[in-house]
């Protein structure tokens, strides 16, 4: 991220979608941190799930302003049926 805008145009937008902080969380506390990869669900020859960092919704805003982007827009897309977040759409954009 800290790299981003060196790839950008002044004005230029980068976009990031990822899996919603709530859901992704599970029963693991709601902090920042290293998590165990899982490939449950897959067939056995998905073997040693590499881990994958959580981020909080506050730490997602937190990176893009840390990195020099001004978080444009932010999307919350629910489950049609739960009603709940399913995905986290940031956009940030490179200042002019």
């Amino acid at each position: 991220m800290r790299a981003a805008p060196g790839y950008l145009r002044p004005g230029g937008t980068l976009i990031v979608q990822t899996v919603h902080p709530l859901m992704a969380c599970g029963d693991a506390p709601y902090l920042d941190g290293w998590r165990p990869g899982s490939w449950a669900g897959f067939s056995d020859a998905f073997r040693d799930a590499p881990p994958w960092y959580f981020r909080t919704l506050g730490s997602w805003v937190a990176l893009f302003a840390g990195s020099g982007l001004r978080l444009t827009e932010l999307h919350e897309p629910l489950h049609p049926d739960t009603g709940k977040p399913v995905s986290l759409l940031l956009v940030g954009e490179l200042p002019l």
